[in-house]
């Protein structure tokens, strides 16, 4: 059975189009489109709980391969990127643990998106592309000591070099399969996790993973898929007539 996607209660509102294979769910919500800033969809995906996919890094992948307009005429598109799904549960502050809704048994992620587009929003009939699962099957880790600039570790096919820091993030240059990062996870002198969020940047092609914490960072460790099965949806998501 399909997890609902539809109307929502946040910003988002109403989905302009939905897909359905398997596990898969995906919806597109807020379709904008300009000759500036090419087309902007928002992509809302939910899956059940599958093992590996709660907040994996690289867990779930969107490739975008094309937009057919109106007209039934196709513009290649070259897109790819991450999206980060995870539990949605409700905190409990009187027990200080996350408390999973029993009516939410599934995982959620969100990704605003952009993409080249010569049409207006009115002007796009779908989107096609394809969703990959990646559920790692074994991992592995690796420790950047030294929160010092410059600083490089060299393991499981994986350069991490330091290129920034300051009081609350680090910034790693990463050399490696960027489709096989799982999370990264700080640390503090007591070696208590202090996580806050990891934010990916792609500039001159070059990936930058920015870690940010709370606390004093004494470490960081990135862990990886070292093996991984990797399972393939394709999608064509048909907008909804006005």
């Amino acid at each position: 059975k399909p997890l609902k996607l539809g109307k929502r209660d946040d910003w988002l509102r109403d989905s302009v189009a939905e897909f359905h294979s398997g596990p898969i769910n995906i919806g597109v919500y807020q379709l904008g489109a300009g000759s500036f800033w090419g087309a902007t969809p928002t992509f809302v995906v939910k899956t059940p709980l599958i093992p590996g996919l709660d907040k994996n890094q690289s867990g779930v992948e969107i490739i975008i391969d094309s937009v057919i307009n109106r007209s039934q005429k196709t513009e290649v598109v070259k897109y790819l990127d991450y999206i980060r799904i995870t539990k949605t549960g409700l905190y409990s502050f009187s027990k200080g643990v996350m408390q999973l809704d029993k009516n939410k048994p599934y995982l959620e992620g969100t990704k605003s998106i952009s993409f080249g587009y010569k049409g207006d929003k009115n002007s796009i009939a779908a989107i096609e592309g394809k969703l990959r699962l990646r559920l790692p099957k074994t991992v592995a880790s690796i420790n950047v000591g030294k929160l010092i600039l410059g600083h490089t570790v060299s393991a499981g096919n994986y350069n991490l070099k330091v290129v920034e820091r300051s009081g609350n993030y680090v910034k790693l240059h990463v050399e490696g399969d960027r489709g096989k990062i799982v999370r990264f996870r700080v640390y503090n002198k007591n070696d208590q996790e202090i996580t806050n969020s990891t934010d990916f940047e792609n500039k001159n092609d070059k990936l930058f993973a920015k870690v940010s914490y709370s606390g004093k960072a004494k470490r960081i460790e990135m862990i990886y898929a070292s093996k991984q099965d990797v399972k393939t949806y394709p999608f064509t998501l048909t907008i909804k007539d006005k």
